[in-house]
């Protein structure tokens, strides 16, 4: 993991000025105000010259272009960034939190303010409390991989088709 980027990431989050360019919901997008981003669009954005590629005029992307000049995806450039293994990177870029970050950020999430004069914490602060706690180790960001399935706030699957064939 590469500490100082992770940290110059939380430093970014807990300066933003607007919470509306905090968005866990997307990559990265246009706003009226500027960009929103995500962990991994806020972390690539860190690199001077790295631009965001939005096509055909679209609100928003996926897609970054990094200095060398080739074009790669937000979060598998945020994650080399970060020196994020493949599952921690999964965890701590999701676009549902409630469901996948440590247990203290899901119900911390759950809670969060949604809108500008709504109550609960910003969204940004909670992020920003998440990387300190990953930093310094206080949390692991896979800990919730290998739950047993009956310990599940969700279901994706279908136990259906279990039940029928046991018939």
């Amino acid at each position: 993991m590469n500490i100082e980027m992770m940290k110059k990431l939380e430093l970014k989050l807990r300066r933003l000025r607007h919470e509306e360019h905090y968005n866990q919901t997307t990559w990265a997008g246009r706003t009226a105000c500027g960009t929103a981003a995500c962990l991994a669009g806020h972390a690539v954005l860190m690199v001077p010259k790295v631009k965001l590629v939005f096509e055909n005029g679209d609100e928003h992307t996926h897609i970054c272009r990094v200095p060398e000049g080739h074009t790669v995806t937000i979060d598998t450039f945020a994650s080399e960034l970060l020196g994020l293994r493949y599952e921690e990177a999964n965890v701590l870029f999701t676009d549902s939190p409630e469901l996948f970050w440590p247990d203290e950020f899901r119900e911390r999430w759950k809670n969060r303010a949604t809108g500008k004069d709504s109550e609960g914490e910003k969204p940004s602060r909670i992020a920003a409390d998440l990387l300190r706690a990953v930093v310094e180790g206080e949390v692991d960001l896979t800990e919730n991989l290998d739950r047993d399935e009956d310990e599940d706030d969700y279901d994706y699957y279908d136990d259906d088709e279990d039940d029928e064939e046991e018939d």
